[in-house]
Protein backbone atom coordinates (compact mmCIF):
# COMPACT_ATOMS: atom_id res chain seq x y z
CA UNK A 1 0.00 0.00 0.00
CA UNK A 2 2.81 2.39 0.85
CA UNK A 3 4.56 1.84 -2.49
CA UNK A 4 1.28 2.31 -4.34
CA UNK A 5 0.65 5.59 -2.50
CA UNK A 6 4.12 6.88 -3.36
CA UNK A 7 3.59 5.96 -7.03
CA UNK A 8 0.27 7.82 -7.18
CA UNK A 9 1.86 10.83 -5.51
CA UNK A 10 4.67 10.96 -8.06
CA UNK A 11 2.21 10.65 -10.94
CA UNK A 12 0.06 13.48 -9.59
CA UNK A 13 3.03 15.89 -9.59
CA UNK A 14 4.45 14.85 -12.95
CA UNK A 15 4.00 16.89 -16.12
CA UNK A 16 2.11 15.27 -18.94
CA UNK A 17 4.17 14.48 -22.01
CA UNK A 18 1.57 16.15 -24.24
CA UNK A 19 1.22 19.33 -22.18
CA UNK A 20 2.17 22.90 -23.09
CA UNK A 21 2.80 25.48 -20.39
CA UNK A 22 0.94 28.60 -21.49
CA UNK A 23 1.36 31.95 -19.77
CA UNK A 24 0.13 35.49 -20.09
CA UNK A 25 -0.10 38.92 -18.51
CA UNK A 26 -3.45 40.41 -17.56
CA UNK A 27 -5.28 42.26 -20.30
CA UNK A 28 -8.89 41.95 -19.20
CA UNK A 29 -11.24 40.60 -20.44
CA UNK A 30 -8.95 38.66 -22.78
CA UNK A 31 -6.65 37.39 -20.03
CA UNK A 32 -7.65 37.69 -16.38
CA UNK A 33 -6.21 36.51 -13.06
CA UNK A 34 -7.42 36.74 -9.50
CA UNK A 35 -4.30 35.75 -7.54
CA UNK A 36 -0.66 34.98 -8.19
CA UNK A 37 -1.29 31.35 -7.21
CA UNK A 38 -4.26 30.62 -9.48
CA UNK A 39 -4.02 30.03 -13.25
CA UNK A 40 -5.03 32.69 -15.76
CA UNK A 41 -8.54 32.81 -17.17
CA UNK A 42 -10.57 35.06 -19.42
CA UNK A 43 -12.13 35.10 -22.86
CA UNK A 44 -9.00 34.07 -24.75
CA UNK A 45 -8.36 31.11 -22.45
CA UNK A 46 -11.96 29.92 -22.69
CA UNK A 47 -11.87 30.15 -26.49
CA UNK A 48 -8.66 28.14 -26.70
CA UNK A 49 -10.07 25.47 -24.41
CA UNK A 50 -13.25 25.23 -26.46
CA UNK A 51 -12.02 25.64 -30.03
CA UNK A 52 -8.28 24.90 -30.15
CA UNK A 53 -7.29 22.18 -27.69
CA UNK A 54 -9.86 19.54 -28.73
CA UNK A 55 -8.37 19.63 -32.26
CA UNK A 56 -4.74 19.83 -31.15
CA UNK A 57 -4.70 16.54 -29.21
CA UNK A 58 -2.70 18.03 -26.36
CA UNK A 59 -3.25 19.52 -22.93
CA UNK A 60 -2.35 22.90 -21.48
CA UNK A 61 -1.04 23.90 -18.09
CA UNK A 62 -2.31 27.45 -17.60
CA UNK A 63 0.26 29.37 -15.60
CA UNK A 64 -0.51 32.06 -12.98
CA UNK A 65 -0.64 35.67 -14.27
CA UNK A 66 2.69 37.40 -14.81
CA UNK A 67 3.88 40.91 -15.47
CA UNK A 68 4.81 41.74 -19.06
CA UNK A 69 8.51 41.63 -18.22
CA UNK A 70 8.28 38.38 -16.27
CA UNK A 71 6.28 36.67 -19.01
CA UNK A 72 8.84 37.56 -21.66
CA UNK A 73 11.77 36.46 -19.49
CA UNK A 74 10.00 33.18 -18.69
CA UNK A 75 9.49 32.52 -22.40
CA UNK A 76 13.16 33.15 -23.17
CA UNK A 77 14.24 30.81 -20.36
CA UNK A 78 11.85 28.07 -21.42
CA UNK A 79 9.88 28.27 -18.17
CA UNK A 80 6.74 28.60 -20.30
CA UNK A 81 6.21 27.28 -23.81
CA UNK A 82 3.66 29.75 -25.22
CA UNK A 83 2.91 33.40 -24.42
CA UNK A 84 -0.59 34.50 -25.37
CA UNK A 85 0.10 38.09 -26.40
CA UNK A 86 3.00 39.46 -28.39
CA UNK A 87 3.01 42.57 -30.58
CA UNK A 88 5.63 44.01 -32.86
CA UNK A 89 7.97 42.25 -35.25
CA UNK A 90 10.30 39.34 -34.42
CA UNK A 91 13.10 41.92 -34.34
CA UNK A 92 11.23 43.70 -31.52
CA UNK A 93 11.16 40.46 -29.51
CA UNK A 94 14.71 39.04 -29.40
CA UNK A 95 15.18 35.61 -27.91
CA UNK A 96 11.63 34.36 -28.46
CA UNK A 97 9.70 32.96 -31.39
CA UNK A 98 6.64 34.74 -32.74
CA UNK A 99 3.97 32.83 -34.64
CA UNK A 100 3.48 34.41 -38.07
CA UNK A 101 -0.33 34.42 -37.86
CA UNK A 102 -2.28 37.05 -35.99
CA UNK A 103 -5.45 36.20 -34.05
CA UNK A 104 -6.60 39.74 -33.28
CA UNK A 105 -6.44 43.22 -34.75
CA UNK A 106 -6.30 45.81 -31.97
CA UNK A 107 -7.18 49.51 -32.17
CA UNK A 108 -5.37 51.74 -29.63
CA UNK A 109 -7.63 53.82 -27.36
CA UNK A 110 -7.24 56.48 -24.70
CA UNK A 111 -9.51 56.49 -21.64
CA UNK A 112 -10.09 59.98 -20.22
CA UNK A 113 -12.31 61.53 -17.56
CA UNK A 114 -15.84 62.48 -18.68
CA UNK A 115 -14.99 66.18 -18.19
CA UNK A 116 -11.75 66.02 -20.18
CA UNK A 117 -11.30 68.80 -22.71
CA UNK A 118 -10.41 66.13 -25.26
CA UNK A 119 -13.51 65.40 -27.31
CA UNK A 120 -11.72 63.52 -30.05
CA UNK A 121 -8.11 62.91 -31.03
CA UNK A 122 -7.44 63.69 -34.67
CA UNK A 123 -3.72 64.24 -34.37
CA UNK A 124 -1.14 63.01 -31.87
CA UNK A 125 -0.06 66.62 -31.34
CA UNK A 126 -3.19 66.99 -29.17
CA UNK A 127 -1.43 64.82 -26.58
CA UNK A 128 1.32 67.40 -26.02
CA UNK A 129 1.77 68.09 -22.31
CA UNK A 130 -0.56 65.30 -21.22
CA UNK A 131 0.48 62.55 -18.81
CA UNK A 132 -0.59 59.10 -19.94
CA UNK A 133 -0.57 55.78 -18.14
CA UNK A 134 0.30 52.39 -19.58
CA UNK A 135 1.95 49.16 -18.50
CA UNK A 136 5.68 49.15 -17.79
CA UNK A 137 7.80 47.29 -20.35
CA UNK A 138 5.26 47.92 -23.10
CA UNK A 139 6.07 48.53 -26.76
CA UNK A 140 9.00 50.91 -27.07
CA UNK A 141 8.01 52.15 -30.54
CA UNK A 142 4.64 53.47 -29.35
CA UNK A 143 6.22 54.95 -26.22
CA UNK A 144 8.82 56.77 -28.31
CA UNK A 145 6.27 57.99 -30.87
CA UNK A 146 4.00 59.62 -28.30
CA UNK A 147 7.01 61.15 -26.55
CA UNK A 148 7.97 62.75 -29.86
CA UNK A 149 4.54 64.40 -29.91
CA UNK A 150 5.00 65.85 -26.42
CA UNK A 151 3.15 63.32 -24.27
CA UNK A 152 4.54 62.20 -20.92
CA UNK A 153 4.37 58.63 -19.63
CA UNK A 154 3.57 57.48 -16.11
CA UNK A 155 4.04 53.72 -16.29
CA UNK A 156 2.55 51.20 -13.88
CA UNK A 157 4.15 47.83 -13.13
CA UNK A 158 2.29 44.76 -11.93
CA UNK A 159 -0.56 42.49 -12.94
CA UNK A 160 -3.42 44.92 -12.17
CA UNK A 161 -2.03 47.79 -14.25
CA UNK A 162 -5.33 48.34 -16.08
CA UNK A 163 -7.31 48.97 -12.91
CA UNK A 164 -4.56 51.10 -11.39
CA UNK A 165 -4.34 53.35 -14.44
CA UNK A 166 -8.10 53.89 -14.63
CA UNK A 167 -8.25 54.79 -10.94
CA UNK A 168 -5.41 57.26 -11.52
CA UNK A 169 -7.42 58.78 -14.37
CA UNK A 170 -10.50 59.08 -12.15
CA UNK A 171 -8.45 60.71 -9.37
CA UNK A 172 -6.91 63.21 -11.79
CA UNK A 173 -3.36 61.94 -11.28
CA UNK A 174 -2.94 61.31 -15.00
CA UNK A 175 -4.76 62.73 -18.02
CA UNK A 176 -5.51 59.44 -19.75
CA UNK A 177 -4.86 55.71 -19.76
CA UNK A 178 -3.52 54.11 -22.91
CA UNK A 179 -4.95 50.78 -24.07
CA UNK A 180 -3.71 48.77 -27.00
CA UNK A 181 -7.10 47.24 -27.78
CA UNK A 182 -10.69 48.37 -28.04
CA UNK A 183 -12.17 45.84 -25.62
CA UNK A 184 -10.27 46.37 -22.38
CA UNK A 185 -11.01 49.97 -21.32
CA UNK A 186 -14.81 49.69 -21.45
CA UNK A 187 -14.77 46.30 -19.74
CA UNK A 188 -12.40 47.28 -16.94
CA UNK A 189 -14.12 50.64 -16.34
CA UNK A 190 -17.46 48.86 -15.98
CA UNK A 191 -16.01 46.28 -13.59
CA UNK A 192 -14.37 49.00 -11.48
CA UNK A 193 -17.35 51.37 -11.54
CA UNK A 194 -15.32 54.18 -13.11
CA UNK A 195 -16.83 56.68 -15.55
CA UNK A 196 -14.59 57.35 -18.55
CA UNK A 197 -14.83 58.49 -22.14
CA UNK A 198 -13.07 56.33 -24.70
CA UNK A 199 -11.28 58.01 -27.60
CA UNK A 200 -9.78 56.10 -30.52
CA UNK A 201 -6.23 57.19 -31.23
CA UNK A 202 -4.93 58.05 -34.72
CA UNK A 203 -2.51 55.14 -34.63
CA UNK A 204 -2.31 52.11 -36.92
CA UNK A 205 -4.10 48.99 -35.79
CA UNK A 206 -1.91 46.43 -34.06
CA UNK A 207 -1.60 42.80 -35.03
CA UNK A 208 -1.60 40.60 -31.92
CA UNK A 209 0.34 37.33 -32.13
CA UNK A 210 1.31 34.53 -29.77
CA UNK A 211 4.91 33.87 -28.87
CA UNK A 212 6.72 30.61 -28.23
CA UNK A 213 9.90 29.45 -26.56
CA UNK A 214 12.75 28.16 -28.68
CA UNK A 215 13.15 25.50 -25.98
CA UNK A 216 9.58 24.16 -26.34
CA UNK A 217 8.78 20.83 -28.00
CA UNK A 218 8.56 21.60 -31.73
CA UNK A 219 6.04 18.85 -32.51
CA UNK A 220 3.63 20.02 -29.79
CA UNK A 221 4.00 23.63 -30.94
CA UNK A 222 3.17 22.55 -34.49
CA UNK A 223 0.03 20.73 -33.33
CA UNK A 224 -1.05 23.75 -31.31
CA UNK A 225 -0.36 26.11 -34.21
CA UNK A 226 -2.33 24.07 -36.77
CA UNK A 227 -5.38 23.89 -34.51
CA UNK A 228 -5.11 27.58 -33.55
CA UNK A 229 -4.85 28.83 -37.15
CA UNK A 230 -8.04 26.95 -38.00
CA UNK A 231 -9.93 28.05 -34.87
CA UNK A 232 -9.06 31.75 -35.16
CA UNK A 233 -9.85 31.97 -38.88
CA UNK A 234 -12.86 34.08 -39.79
CA UNK A 235 -15.10 35.77 -37.23
CA UNK A 236 -15.49 32.93 -34.71
CA UNK A 237 -13.18 34.44 -32.09
CA UNK A 238 -14.54 37.99 -32.52
CA UNK A 239 -18.09 36.74 -32.09
CA UNK A 240 -17.08 34.67 -29.07
CA UNK A 241 -15.35 37.69 -27.50
CA UNK A 242 -18.34 39.99 -28.05
CA UNK A 243 -20.69 37.41 -26.50
CA UNK A 244 -18.31 36.93 -23.57
CA UNK A 245 -18.23 40.67 -22.83
CA UNK A 246 -22.00 41.04 -23.21
CA UNK A 247 -22.59 38.41 -20.55
CA UNK A 248 -20.34 40.06 -17.95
Amino acid sequence: MKLAWIFLLLVSFSTRADQLRVGGFIVAPLVTGETAAAPIGGALIEFIEKEVLPNADLHVQWMPPMSVERATVSLRKGEIDVLLMVTGTPEDNPGIGVFSWSYQVAQPYLAVRPNSTLQSINTLDQLKGLTLGWSANSRSDIIALLLQHGARWDMVAGKNWQQLNLHKVAAGHIDGAFFLNQYSPAYVAKQEGIAVRLLPLPLPTVQVHMGYSYKADEEMLARFERAAISAFAGKKYTNFLNDYIAKK
